[in-house]
């Protein structure tokens, strides 16, 4: 989630105490994301800061980037999340989720030090939804308010052309943004996740941990039962909250 290594020069900062910036991608619909009247969609140069609520994302931003719109999925204000699990087989899981289910969030975040990034990156966790509520193929407004903040509908609001079948969710109020992330290591996934035919992750000799784990977390996944309590005692231990 968020900015990656394909949206270079934008990245999201993690300082040396484990706080993090969550900067979302930029907006690529056409006829939007460079859409003066777009006044929906919030600018880099709008984006607030997390740990320091008085000031903007600004200064992580390269200063040619900050006029462009941008992406704001998964929102961390009202808690939602959008995605195309009919159409897109990164995301056909997302139909299996139900109410009180959970969906995490992982990002690529890159260091910040001294005033500017490290040239270091890892991925970590965010944050999740714990699930509410469930907009299904959405190709009209919906009659509640409950999803207004989420980019998808934002979007749509601009041009009815993007009620395009999408499905959105909004979490609980037990629902979360991580204050520290969690780092998502090579030990980490060894421990808790599984491949679609439920075997360990394979991490091959000539690829970078990172490189395997942004292979298997580019689609969405479903945590297997055994491995939950493990899950959430590492959380706990960590405190991201």
């Amino acid at each position: 989630m968020g900015s990656n290594a394909s949206h270079l020069p934008i990245q999201s900062p993690l300082f040396g105490d484990g706080r993090f910036e969550f900067v979302p991608i930029p907006e690529q619909s056409k006829g939007i994301s460079k859409d003066p009247n777009s006044m929906n969609l919030p600018r880099y140069s709008d984006l607030m800061s997390f740990n320091v609520p008085e000031d903007r994302l600004a200064r992580f931003i390269p200063q040619r980037k900050l006029g462009l719109r941008v992406h704001n999925d998964p929102e961390f204000e009202t808690y939602t999340y959008a995605d195309y699990p009919t159409r897109s087989p990164r995301s056909v899981n997302l139909m299996k989720l139900e109410p009180m289910d959970y969906l995490f969030f992982i990002a690529r975040l890159a260091g910040w030090k001294a005033g500017r990034f490290t040239g270091e990156a890892g991925f970590f966790l965010i944050g999740y939804l714990e699930i509410e509520e469930i907009l299904r193929d959405a190709t009209e407004p919906p009659g509640s308010e409950n999803f207004e903040k989420n980019a998808h509908v934002r979007r749509a609001r601009l041009n009815p052309i993007y009620w395009d079948g999408f499905w959105a969710f909004r979490g609980s109020k037990n629902s979360r943004r991580f204050v520290r992330a969690f780092p998502f290591t090579r030990a980490f996934a060894t421990q808790v996740m599984r491949d679609k035919n439920g075997l360990p992750w394979r991490w091959g000799a000539h690829r970078s941990d990172l490189q395997v784990i942004g292979s298997y977390t580019r689609s969405c996944r479903i945590m297997p039962s055994e491995s939950t309590e493990e899950f959430w005692k590492a959380l706990k231990g960590a405190r991201v909250t």
